[in-house]
């Protein structure tokens, strides 16, 4: 779309160039009169254009954290405790990037391999009974920087993203509530890193 100003002074004119539209929307929300009624065309799935990919993509950062306090309070069976911790955020944080994709993929940098069961895809795995649906195909990335088994809480704060990087990539509009119930069927330490 432009606004076209007249010679004449008069009002510029909204006009829309329907040979280059790549169907943005962004003139429905400019244009003045709010007389545009715009429909996604192809039935729904967006516009599809031969060598033209449009990538949907969330990056959500998983911050390391420090205990500053560990206080055992009791103890629960199987050998567990119970816990009251005081932890701080780091300054540094792995990423988690969810992109489009024809199928789904799972990618971790630095061809890193985790023990099973591997929590992102524990994590999906919840998430998806959570919502009681399967996902569409999507693609994630692990960019690993947090040091694995320093008591960083680095697999901790990776689930945490994923949750909600999920969450913002479908739509999911999950409450605090559903969240931190997600995270603690995958991990004590998973609420906590819901909010960093």
């Amino acid at each position: 779309y432009e606004v076209l100003s007249s010679d004449d002074n008069s009002e510029p004119v909204f006009q829309i160039n329907a040979q280059n539209c790549v169907h943005c929307k962004t003139c429905d929300i400019k244009d003045p009169s709010q007389n545009i009624n715009w429909v996604v065309p192809q039935g729904g799935e967006g516009p599809l254009y031969g060598g033209m990919w449009v990538l949907m993509q969330i990056i959500e950062k998983a911050f390391a954290k420090v205990n500053i306090s560990l206080n055992l309070t009791g103890q629960k069976e199987k050998n567990l405790h119970y816990i009251v911790s005081l932890v701080s955020f780091c300054d540094f944080y792995d990423t988690i990037v969810i992109e489009e994709s024809k199928e789904f993929k799972y990618i971790i940098n630095n061809d890193i391999k985790f023990k099973e069961p591997d929590l992102i895809l524990k994590t999906i795995e919840t998430v998806s009974k959570e919502i009681e649906r399967n996902f569409p195909p999507f693609k994630i990335t692990l960019n690993k920087e947090i040091p694995i088994g320093a008591g960083l809480g680095g697999g901790s704060a990776d689930a945490a993203a994923v949750i909600r990087a999920l969450d913002k990539f479908f739509n999911l509009n999950l409450s605090y509530d559903q969240k931190v119930l997600i995270g603690k069927q995958i991990g004590s330490d998973v609420p906590s890193c819901i909010l960093s």
